[in-house]
């Protein structure tokens, strides 16, 4: 399966009233879980300001992997959405996609929230371009990103 990278000039985030005081406050948590321990306010004021396609952060880094698994291994190979996948959102998403958080929708905190045709076309576009986590968040490690890939691959079993 190929799939295009997204291009800085389309739209693939909300546009709809994202505030800067908000998106300080994830900037803030991403300090105060050691990610940004030499950014300056100003600087992550910067790295949280939407940008003109109205996503957060930076557009997608030029080294962006083309990393993208196949899919001949699955369901064998595919990671437990409970052991694996479950405790990655709890550390990268659920930040703000939770009720209350600064990017509540899409909803990320079960898997009937993520089961939505919507929501999975959302996370494998955003994780696969390098656009989440937003580059003022903790980042996803190598091994992270390899077991969210290889799941979307295999159509995000509830396994």
């Amino acid at each position: 399966m190929l799939l295009e990278k997204p291009r800085s000039d389309r739209p693939w985030a909300r546009r709809d009233g994202l505030f800067v005081g908000a998106l300080m406050a994830l900037c803030s948590m991403a300090a105060a879980c050691g990610h940004a321990a030499t950014m300056t306010e100003e600087d992550a004021a910067a790295a949280c300001t939407p940008g003109p396609d109205g996503s957060i952060g930076d557009p997608a880094p030029a080294d962006c992997p083309n990393d993208y698994p196949d899919d001949t291994d699955c369901p064998d190979a595919s990671p437990s959405y409970q052991d694996d996948i479950a405790p990655i959102l709890g550390r990268r998403c659920m930040v703000c996609h939770t009720a209350g958080g600064i990017a509540p929708t899409p909803l990320l905190g079960s898997y009937a929230e993520i089961h939505l045709p919507r929501t999975q076309s959302g996370m494998l576009t955003f994780v696969y371009g390098c656009r989440m986590p937003p580059s003022c968040a903790p980042q996803l490690t190598a091994d992270e990103r390899k077991k969210m890939l290889k799941w979307f691959s295999c159509n995000f079993l509830n396994n």
